[in-house]
This record gives structure tokens, C-alpha cells and sequence, in this order.
């Protein structure tokens, strides 16, 4: 018999000030016993919802940043802490951790602080446990530049070949996706790596994406929709006659398997389609890149049905490079690029009709030489609600041969800009050079900026960071990403790679460290720090769920979470239609999660009642997830004639494991049916249904792939029923 824990991605640290030596069954973890055949649960009064089958693929998980495996623990709780834990991930063979208690605590996904704290929050031991800490996220070690852990490398190519020009995708905080320029076939075509745990480790890194249709692809570009959907553009292009299309192959099931390549920019057989870039936004994709070697302008195509259909090619501009098209408010949609200054053209038509280029920043360029190329090649963004514009970009404005990070904003749409504020915090006239910035903007409109950076001199190069809490008037001050810098002789390629999610700041980058004309791709991630951050809110209502009977007697339930930096007391009220509510004060700390529960509730009246829950914390900086609604359905107990829908949904089990399922449902009378899948961010995820069908019964097919993890809504809308079942749908 084998024992397995299910642990969270960071290990838990407990510090005591008296000694006690404390069992695993004592601190009440989760062990499953593992008989063979099935998987036994101890402690089951703690977090029941955690229990999930234990999976031979290696690459399965029971939650995002999960990790199943196979432990032994020891916790001395001491003066002098020690924590020895035997452990296999992933088919990882058995090693010793040794955790030193001088580890800085840094935030983590929570799940095992969580388990802990409320196991003895009512037991003996709680005296000798005062504090719950979490170790350096993923096991990293402590380094010479935090907040940003050791890099992990992400291209594994064992040779000399030249990785560069990276991108980067991110989904649901935990799920990340990268790509670069990679000739480590002699030739150039691109490269993937995908991570499920937050870039603790990479999977499948040696992928080289290739289109037949030419005999080299480069200048790759990957975005993520709303569903989880990897879309992964690039040129594909032939060198001599220069001529190149712009194509596009996409993942469902996050990069595990990609479909059919299609070709974006048909039709110029003469032209180079050069430095695409593209935007999701719900069904629309937008794309921009510049036509070389024919028009030399720079091009936009729009898809409003997710990439399949496209739009004739328009002209947006005209000299530069670096085509970069966002979203505004309403319709308004932007492409800004760079040149010797920084350029915009405006749409107020999602693309239909523009107004016209204009430079909006001027950009004295004068690098010098260097042994790598360099460009000013800007990059957009905007703040969360999208009244404000932002960008990055490098230029000479301070003194020749050298180069600096400067930042602007709009925020009159586009029309006027602010005077550039310098991001990198060198002395003014050192010479030395900061160049391919990429901005970030987080769910708390905190905007980050990584770059490339020469400040330790002697060509050597490494990444650098900074972040604005201001809207960017003031910047933080400087920290290294990479371990340290690095001689650099080669092409660096003329991009970078940054993005921000609700957790932390994830850099994908190339250096030199493994020569200084061998560039590989690595990656990084800090939590957030140096802020405060207020925000609670509603995940999933518990109870009442679906449909219970007239007359019988539910405690409600609801889980809410801490997502803030600091603890914080709040009342969670529940309303069930307008006659009954109640309220709770609870206290939460920061990271954790806990369920509610609240004052009986009696089904007194038949059918369809609204379920609201609402958290209301004073300075929450993030009030989108402080409601959730769902609704109950009470129906009269059998045998009890009374009104009923003409309708039935089923589902094939409360959990559903990765792949497809059968979503079913029954119709009376011949109806008209709309069957939608909602994620946990209230968006639709799926459309099972939309039409008239005949009375009988139905099935729909569910595919996980599409719709991601998480606890999902599935809602069956008719003219006389409207009907919503939860959804538990495990990681991919």
C-alpha cells in the first residue's frame, strides 16, 4: 500500500516556538491510501471537495498548480526547523528536500497554508503553531535578485543553435504557453513550450512548428482567447526570393495537439509579411504585420468568428515596423508601430474605416554599435477598463549610443499623450543600453515592464523589471529577472516577452549564458510585491444547489476567497429571491479560501428562485467578483401535482475528468432551446444548443479542451424553463 498527499505547488513551512514533533494525521492532511484498485480518504471532514482519482499520466493535476505526489514528512516544529520530505513528481525520480527555515515567504496558490490552518484552528496543537508561512514558490531556492526565482529554462536545445524573439501566453493563472525563434536545425522555424504549474517546469520544449509551404518560419506570436485556446501565429517565409505568408495553427487542448495550419495573408506571392502581431478579443482576432518587398505598408485583417474567416487586408500605415493592434472602449480599436518615433492609427469601427496615421512620440534613434540588432519596436496596453492607453518603448533621447525605457499614456483615447517618464533607473549618460521593453498590465492595473539591459558592461546583457502602482507617473526601482547578466555577440532578435496575471509577473526571455552566440530561452515569475492589494470575493455557491424539494430544510453554503495581500474581516450576505437572506463576518487570510455557511433556509414556495451571494469589503480594488448569482429550482415532492418545466437537464457526474462528455436534456413539448456553458468568470465558454428542436430527449457533447477548468455553469434556457447545473471540471 502506497501513501499519497495531495500537496499545493509550494511547500508549507511551520515555525513553533516551542518544540513538538507532529504527525501528518495530526495536522489532519489529506492522506489517500492507495489499496491498488482505489483511493481511501482519511481526514474527510477537511476539504472533501479536494479528493480526486489519482492519475498515472504524469502530466495530470486535481486543481491549476496542484501537483499529486508520492510523500513522506516529517515536521519538526522547533527553534531550529527542519522538514524532510521524500517525494516524486512527475516521474521524477525520489530525492531529498531539505527546506531551511531563512526561506523568504512568498505568496503561493494557498491550498496547503489553507488545509493546515483550519485542521488546527480548533486543536491542541494551535499554541504551538502561531504562524503558517509558504516556502519559495515551486521549491526554487532563495537567490541573489528577488523577488524573482531561479530561471527555469524553456527551450532545451542541447546544441548551439540560436533561440530568440520570444512570446508568451497565459490562461487561468497557473496555465502558460511560450514561443521563440529557433534554428537549431541549421534553418529557422519556431518554438513551443507549455507549462500547467505557473512555469515550474516545461513540457514538450523541443517543439518546432513548421509550415511546409516555405522552407523557414520565424517572428512567432502567441495569444490565448477566452476559453483556453492557444493561438500561434508566424511568419513562414523563403529567403531568397524574399516572399512570406503570415499563418496560424491553433490548441484546444493546450498544446498538446494543434489543428490544420492555415494560411492568414494568401494572395502576395512577390511580398514578405513581415513582424505579424495579433489580438483577441471575445470572437474577434485582430491582426497586423508589414508588407515587405511590395506595398512596404503596414497591413490589418480582422476574424470575427475566432480565427477561421478573415477580412480583405486595408492599409494602416505606411514606413516602420513592429505593428501592434489593440482594443479601446466601445469600438474604438487601435495599431500603433515604431520608426524613428512612435505612430498610431485609429479605428472607431472594430477596423471597418480608419482615421489616419499620426505620429504621436518623437524618437531620436541613435544606438551605436552593437553586437546585437536593436529597434525601437513599441509595445500597447491599457489599463483594465480601457479608458487609459499605454506604451513602452526604447530610444536616444537622452544621449547618443545608448538607449533608454520610457513610458507614455493617453487618456483621451488616443489623442494626446503624456511626456515620456523613464522606467530604467541608470544613471543618465552611462552608455550603456535598454532595449525590446514589454509591458503587462494585472487584473489590479498594476502595469510591468520587462526589458533587456547592458547596465553591468562589457556587452554583457541581462533582463530587467520595474512596475507602476500610479498609472505610470513614478516606477519602481529596478530589479534583475535573470540570475545574472550575461556576454552577448549575437542577434537577440528584436522582441521580448512579459505578461501579468492575478498571482505574479512572468518574463520568457533569451540570454547568453551558455555562450555569447548561443542565445536560449528561460523563464521567470515574481509574486506581486512592494503592493497592497483588497480584494475578496464570491468563487462558487455550494447550497442550495439545482433542485430540491417543497418543504425541505438546505443550509446554504457559499466559498469565498482572499485574493488580497492582507488579511481583511467582511460580512458575506445570501439572498434567496427577496424573502430570505442572511449574513456572516468572516475572516480570511490573505491567499486562503473558505466556505460559509449560513443560517438554515426552508423551500416553503415551488419554483425557479434567484440565489445571490455578495462580499462587501471597503477599498476592494477588484469589486468584479464580489457577486455571484445562481438560482434553485424547488419542485413539489413526488406524488404532489404543480407546476413544472417542460424541461429536463442532466449531467454524467458532479466532476468531470479532461475529454469529452454527454450533457443531456429533456424536452416535453417541442421548444425552442439555448444551452450555454459558463466559466467561473461569468463569460460563456461553450454553446451547446441554439434552436428549435422536438420534444425527447437530447445530448450535447462537452468537450473539457474547449472550455477549460473550474467550477462551470451549464444553463438550459426555454420559453418555460430556465434551468443552471453546476459543473466541477478538473484540469487538463
Amino acid at each position: 500500500m502506497r501513501l499519497l498527499v495531495v500537496l499545493a505547488s509550494s511547500f508549507a513551512v511551520l515555525s513553533a516556538a516551542t518544540p513538538a514533533r507532529v504527525a501528518l494525521s495530526e495536522l489532519g492532511l489529506r492522506v489517500l491510501a492507495d489499496d491498488g484498485d482505489r483511493l481511501v480518504a482519511e481526514a474527510a471532514d477537511i476539504l472533501p471537495e479536494a479528493v480526486e482519482p489519482y492519475i498515472e499520466d504524469p502530466e495530470a493535476r486535481p486543481h491549476p498548480g496542484w501537483t499529486l505526489a508520492r510523500v513522506s514528512v516529517t515536521v519538526e516544529l522547533a527553534p531550529v526547523l527542519a522538514v524532510e520530505a521524500r517525494f516524486e513528481r512527475f516521474g521524477v525520480p525520489d530525492e531529498m528536500l531539505l527546506i531551511p527555515p531563512a526561506w523568504t515567504p512568498v505568496r503561493s496558490n494557498g491550498w496547503l497554508e489553507q488545509l493546515i490552518t483550519r485542521a488546527v484552528r480548533n486543536s491542541a496543537l494551535l499554541p504551538a503553531l502561531p504562524r503558517v508561512i509558504a516556502g519559495p514558490g515551486f521549491g526554487a531556492p532563495p537567490t541573489d535578485d528577488p523577488p524573482f526565482i531561479t530561471d527555469v529554462p524553456a527551450s532545451a536545445d542541447p546544441g548551439t543553435g540560436n533561440q530568440n524573439e520570444t512570446t508568451l501566453g497565459i490562461f487561468a493563472d497557473s496555465l502558460l504557453c511560450g514561443g521563440w525563434n529557433d534554428n537549431r536545425t541549421g534553418v529557422y522555424h519556431v518554438g513551443f513550450a507549455r507549462s500547467t504549474d505557473a512555469g515550474a517546469t516545461w513540457s514538450n520544449p523541443d517543439t518546432l512548428m513548421i509550415d511546409p509551404g516555405y522552407a523557414e518560419d520565424g517572428d512567432p506570436v502567441i495569444c490565448v482567447d477566452d476559453s483556453g485556446t492557444i493561438y500561434y501565429f508566424w511568419l513562414s517565409f523563403d529567403r531568397s526570393p524574399q516572399r512570406g505568408d503570415v499563418v496560424l495553427t491553433k490548441s484546444t487542448d493546450w498544446g498538446r495537439t494543434w489543428g490544420p495550419i492555415l494560411n492568414v495573408t494568401p494572395g502576395t506571392p512577390s511580398s514578405l509579411d513581415d513582424k505579424p502581431w495579433a489580438t483577441i478579443d471575445g470572437d474577434d482576432v485582430y491582426l497586423t504585420w508589414y508588407e515587405y518587398g511590395t506595398s512596404f505598408d503596414l497591413k490589418f485583417k480582422r476574424s470575427t468568428d475566432r480565427g477561421q474567416n478573415w477580412s480583405a487586408g486595408v492599409t494602416v500605415g505606411s514606413s516602420g515596423n513592429g505593428t501592434f493592434p489593440f482594443r479601446g472602449t466601445g469600438n474604438d480599436l487601435y495599431v500603433g508601430w515604431g520608426m524613428s518615433d512612435i505612430r498610431l492609427n485609429k479605428s472607431t469601427d472594430l477596423g471597418a474605416t480608419w482615421s489616419g496615421q499620426r505620429t504621436i512620440i518623437s524618437c531620436p534613434w541613435s544606438p551605436g554599435s552593437t553586437p546585437w540588432r536593436m529597434n525601437n519596436i513599441p509595445s500597447f496596453g491599457t489599463s483594465r477598463d480601457r479608458t487609459r492607453l499605454y506604451v513602452v518603448f526604447a530610444d536616444s533621447r537622452l544621449q547618443s549610443n545608448q538607449t533608454d525605457v520610457f513610458f507614455s499614456r493617453s487618456t483621451d483615447a488616443g489623442q494626446n499623450w503624456s511626456t515620456p517618464v523613464k522606467v530604467n533607473d541608470t544613471q543618465s549618460g552611462d552608455g550603456t543600453h535598454q532595449f525590446f521593453p514589454w509591458l503587462a498590465v494585472d487584473p489590479f492595473d498594476r502595469i510591468h515592464v520587462a526589458w533587456h539591459d547592458s547596465r553591468a558592461g562589457s556587452n554583457r546583457v541581462g533582463q530587467y523589471y520595474s512596475y507602476s502602482d500610479d498609472s505610470g507617473a513614478t516606477w519602481a526601482a529596478n530589479v534583475r529577472v535573470s540570475d545574472s547578466a550575461y556576454q552577448a555577440g549575437t542577434f537577440l532578435g528584436d522582441y521580448n516577452a512579459c505578461q501579468a496575471d492575478s498571482n505574479n509577473v512572468h518574463v520568457l526571455w533569451c540570454d547568453c549564458r551558455n555562450g555569447s552566440s548561443d542565445p536560449d530561452v528561460f523563464f521567470s515569475r515574481a509574486a506581486h510585491i512592494g503592493r497592497t492589494v483588497r480584494d475578496v470575493g464570491v468563487m462558487t455557491i455550494l447550497a442550495p444547489a439545482d433542485t430540491v424539494d417543497s418543504g425541505a430544510v438546505v443550509v446554504p453554503l457559499a466559498v469565498v476567497r482572499n485574493w488580497g495581500t492582507t488579511d481583511e474581516t467582511f460580512p458575506v450576505r445570501l439572498n434567496i429571491d427577496p424573502s430570505w437572506a442572511d449574513s456572516v463576518i468572516e475572516s480570511l487570510p490573505a491567499g486562503l479560501t473558505d466556505t460559509v455557511e449560513f443560517s438554515e433556509w426552508t423551500a416553503l414556495s415551488t419554483g425557479t428562485f434567484e440565489i445571490r451571494c455578495s462580499t462587501a469589503l471597503a477599498g476592494d480594488t477588484n469589486p468584479a467578483n464580489d457577486l455571484l448569482a445562481d438560482s434553485v429550482v424547488v419542485i413539489p415532492p413526488a406524488g404532489i401535482a404543480g407546476p413544472q418545466p417542460n424541461a429536463r437537464l442532466d449531467l454524467t457526474g458532479p466532476t468531470l475528468a479532461a475529454g469529452p462528455a454527454m450533457v443531456s436534456y429533456n424536452l416535453d413539448r417541442p421548444s425552442h432551446v439555448r444551452l450555454r456553458v459558463y466559466g467561473p468568470d461569468g463569460r460563456v465558454r461553450a454553446v451547446l444548443a441554439d434552436g428549435f428542436l422536438p420534444a425527447g430527449r437530447h445530448s450535447a457533447v462537452l468537450d473539457q479542451r474547449r472550455v477549460g477548468s473550474g467550477v462551470m455553469l451549464v444553463r438550459m434556457e426555454t420559453p418555460d424553463a430556465d434551468l443552471t447545473r453546476k459543473l466541477i471540471i478538473g484540469t487538463h
